[in-house]
């Protein structure tokens, strides 16, 4: 905060450190650059466009506590069309958890899709298109496993996804004898995917490329992200 001398003399000129001002008779004119001064007798803030002609600016509410100390609260009491609390965010900074908003326009947001492929109760057969659905949304596709209900007493169980006929694997999915899932355990192959990519409504398909003994309820869970 600079102070300047409350009752100056017309022209009288005022320095602190590298900058000056000269009292024109009403108020401080910066010297040089153009720049900002705070007049000693009324507290306005100056203007200086080279010729100092833009005279005073009286500061709103809260402008002059937010200059003397500029931290978020004193921001958002300076300002007239705020919304919400909290500190002022910054790109990179942690946005915390807003009271409401629109995710519509957002991308990379979690993708999370399960489809059952059978029943619960009848034995796995091999075949194929043994369920056709439709890709719910635009999505890139980071991880792909299976699961079941009723675990195979013997033999592997292989599912193959297709997107429009084509596989999406380069490594299907396999459960083991005695296991729950692709993605661990004696016998189980977890999924390597070489299609990614999909559009809202392509169509897929799910075929049985092993069947084991007795497995039941087959599911497929895919995980990704929204595009």
């Amino acid at each position: 905060m600079i102070d300047f001398p409350a009752s100056p003399a017309n022209g009288q000129v005022f320095a602190s450190g590298a900058l000056s001002w000269r009292f024109d008779g009403t108020k401080w004119v910066a010297q040089g650059a153009p720049a900002l001064a705070v007049a000693g007798s009324s507290g306005d803030i100056q203007t200086n466009n080279g010729s100092g002609g833009l005279g005073a600016l009286t500061p709103a509410a809260g402008v002059a506590a937010w200059i003397a100390v500029p931290s978020s609260a004193n921001l958002r009491t300076a300002m007239t069309d705020e919304v919400g609390t909290g500190p002022a965010y910054f790109q990179g900074g942690a946005l915390g958890t807003p009271a409401s908003g629109s995710a519509a326009n957002l991308t990379g947001q979690k993708f999370e899709f399960e489809v059952a492929a059978s029943d619960e109760t009848t034995a796995l057969t091999t075949g194929t298109a043994k369920i056709t659905f439709y890709m719910p949304a635009a999505i890139t596709l980071t991880e792909l496993f299976t699961g079941l209900s009723g675990q195979s007493s013997s033999g592997v169980v292989t599912a193959d996804v297709k997107k429009a006929g084509a596989t999406i694997f380069s490594t299907l999915p396999s459960i083991g004898a005695s296991q729950d899932t692709s993605l661990a355990g004696s016998g189980s192959v977890a999924a390597v995917l070489s299609t990614t990519s999909f559009a809202k409504g392509d169509k897929m398909t799910i075929d049985f490329t092993a069947a084991g003994t007795g497995a039941k309820g087959m599911k497929v869970v895919m995980i990704g992200a929204y595009t």
